[in-house]
């Protein structure tokens, strides 16, 4: 990220303005330039706003959140709970800490109308459907979605059945769903931490 120079003793108390001005403009400068960085800027519609929010990179500018009465909530990134390595984004309030990052993939489909293939009506991260055997689907997740195989998967629908439930099997980038005799909309996420 970058460094900007600023001078926080001028104008002052006892100089005249035309001596600081060169500092102070520096200054002037220096804040246009910092609410740039991830915001709309000054004389632009919705100027202020949020663009994106970036951060230091953790691995040498740690983040030690604060909370304090005026700021009950921050979200900060920090070193991966799986892979020191990869950093995650978390979420702190005063019940816990989030991993707002352990959602990896989701989406909603449908069971086709013979023979038509199976689409992702809502998703992320989902490459493509396919419809295997009689109640099985085949979802192929984006490349580096997760790492590994060691997920945690919900499924859910708007018809389940007790006598025949769905099931899941991973084998990275690919998850198996049998939806069992359940009709659909059916639907899942998955995390990995």
């Amino acid at each position: 990220m970058t460094n900007f120079d600023y001078y926080n003793t001028v104008p002052a108390t006892d100089d005249n303005p035309s001596q600081d001005q060169p500092l102070m403009l520096i200054n002037t400068v220096t804040n246009q330039n910092i609410w740039n960085i991830d915001h709309i800027g000054p004389s632009l519609d919705n100027g202020g706003t949020h663009t994106q929010t970036s951060y230091a990179d953790y691995k040498t500018n740690p983040v030690f959140p604060s909370q304090s009465a005026n700021h009950p909530s921050v979200a900060y990134p920090d070193a991966g709970v799986a892979d020191v390595n990869n950093p995650q984004y978390y979420f702190k309030n005063t019940n816990a800490t989030f991993p707002l990052s352990a959602i990896k993939s989701f989406g909603v489909f449908s069971r086709p109308i013979s023979p038509a293939t199976p689409s992702i009506s809502n998703g992320f991260n989902v490459m493509s459907i396919a419809l295997g055997t009689s109640n099985v689907y085949i979802i192929t997740l984006k490349s580096d979605v997760v790492s590994g195989n060691n997920i945690a998967v919900f499924l859910n629908t708007a018809t389940p059945t007790t006598s025949s439930p769905m099931t899941w099997m991973f084998t990275n980038p690919v998850l198996t769903i049998n939806t069992g005799a359940s009709v659909g909309p059916y639907s899942f996420v998955i995390l990995q931490i």
